[in-house]
């Protein structure tokens, strides 16, 4: 059961990047029927084998739900009379609980672990083809003076920079350690991948996408000394073909927003940073309710919109008591990767950091690829967790050197019966 779970689960991370483009009428989108699927097959293995893999960081999470329900009895005193946000909310993070849960509880080995980075390279290449596709059925002409953002079909502009940076690393990543059985795919397909995605970024004209892109950059740049010089090489090439393409295929005004300055949307975000903080004054423990940011949004007079980031609308719709469950999990997954061997705390560190120009841009804080990443951490710190014994090391006798102390010898008394 637990092999049916774990192929569900590949099928959900390869969906994930374009679940929003596929949906059956009247029903569900196709990646919540899979991940139900994966869900209960994963109930079903854990109960006949007996054996529930629970990490105790997921108890937060668990918390943090229960919060968010219970400030349903609050939040209509603020807000308005809709008490059904909180529990929806609610519900929304104990799925993200469960989908957490089945990565943990099924991905209990490396080769899982790098199987899952290639769903989601998968998934992240189908989406980049379906935007190209777009660029080209667009007919732009090229340095155009006309601001254009792409994206794929029913996508937003910032999740697809996102996931285009993100599974840059996770190529690389199995660019440098490939499995010698199994299916794996050939190295011309991650390199063209690279290019492909990287280039992506600046013509979705997201500038935390492009933030991230640079966070990924310093990554790969600090593994260049740890690679052999092929890889070296095509790196190096990958680099100055994404160089050399971006001032050809993306406008001059799309480049200037990226690298420009304060535009009319960061005025939209300001102003709803300073109305959630001036809400968040008054309720500072409980919070407005979970959900409720819109609300204060529309009794200020401005439109219904999220706090466009993940902290101040963590802590502005549940408190202080919210905001320290919340983080908590996160501190733990953080501290996770920070505990990793070298050449792993780089990669998993740098793939968290690439997180923060999203979180800080975007109301991230129920967003599924942030989760499936903090999944894959908890996936890598307990893979790394060997038996004692097999990290014990042996001593090496040099020339000169005594060795180790041998044993004590035990001596008895000789009897009649041993010189017979």
């Amino acid at each position: 059961m637990r092999q049916i779970s774990f192929v569900f689960l590949w099928f959900v991370v390869l969906v994930m990047p374009w679940e929003d483009i596929f949906a059956i009428p009247g029903l569900t989108s196709f990646a919540k029927i899979l991940g139900i699927c994966a869900v209960l097959s994963g109930l079903a293995g854990a109960l006949f084998s007996g054996r529930l893999r629970l990490p105790y960081a997921l108890g937060w999470v668990v918390l943090f739900s229960a919060w968010c329900a219970i400030s349903a009895r609050w939040a209509p005193e603020h807000h308005g009379p809709d008490m059904e946000m909180p529990l929806r909310r609610a519900i929304s993070y104990l799925l993200l609980l469960s989908f957490v849960w089945l990565i943990f509880s099924t991905v209990d080995n490396p080769k899982r672990l790098r199987s899952l980075m290639r769903a989601c390279i998968l998934g992240t290449s189908m989406m980049v083809a379906n935007m190209y596709l777009g660029y080209l059925h667009a007919g732009v002409p090229l340095n155009t003076d006309t601001e254009v953002r792409y994206s794929a079909e029913g996508a937003n502009e910032n999740g697809v920079a996102f996931f285009c940076s993100l599974s840059i690393l996770f190529a690389f990543y199995l660019i440098t350690r490939r499995e010698k059985s199994g299916l794996e795919l050939p190295k011309w397909f991650y390199w063209g991948f690279i290019v492909a995605a990287g280039l992506a970024v600046p013509l979705t004209g997201s500038r935390a996408g492009t933030v991230s892109l640079g966070i990924v950059g310093f990554v790969l740049l600090g593994r260049l000394r740890k690679i052999n010089w092929k890889a070296r090489l095509a790196l190096v090439v990958a680099v100055m073909l994404v160089a050399i393409l971006i001032p050809r295929l993306v406008g001059r005004s799309t480049i200037s927003r990226i690298t420009g300055g304060v535009t009319a949307t960061d005025s939209t975000r300001l102003n709803a940073w300073r109305t959630g903080m001036k809400a968040w004054v008054d309720t500072p423990v409980l919070g407005v309710g979970a959900g409720c940011y819109g609300d204060i949004m529309v009794a200020e007079g401005f439109r219904n919109m999220p706090a466009h980031n993940t902290v101040i609308s963590v802590l502005v719709e549940n408190g202080l008591v919210g905001f320290a469950l919340y983080f908590a999990y996160w501190w733990i997954i953080i501290r996770r990767a920070m505990r990793l061997p070298k050449a792993d705390w780089l990669f998993w560190f740098g793939a968290l950091a690439s997180l923060l120009p999203v979180v800080l841009t975007t109301s991230a804080e129920y967003w599924k690829p942030l989760w499936f990443l903090g999944a894959l951490v908890l996936c890598q710190a307990a893979t790394d967790k060997a038996p004692v014994a097999s990290r014990r090391r042996i001593p090496v006798l040099r020339p000169g050197s005594a060795g180790p102390p041998l044993p004590p010898l035990r001596l008895r008394p000789v009897t009649d019966q041993d010189g017979q």
